[in-house]
């Protein structure tokens, strides 16, 4: 089962990394006054970088 779970993670990663598809998500966000708003909040997050190895 955790093997199904990864598989599924790693096949939505590459989907979003797709720009068409991640704009479409972005799109669908509901909660900001407009769509301008939205833009400067995804701009401003931070981009958090992660080792391809998991430390345990």
């Amino acid at each position: 089962m955790e093997t199904e779970f990864l598989q599924m993670s790693k096949a939505r990663k590459l989907e979003i990394e797709n720009p068409i598809i991640a704009a479409g998500y972005r799109q669908k966000i509901n909660g900001f006054n407009d769509k301008n708003e939205l833009n400067l909040f995804l701009a401003q997050e931070p981009k958090e970088e992660y080792s391809p190895e998991l430390e345990f």
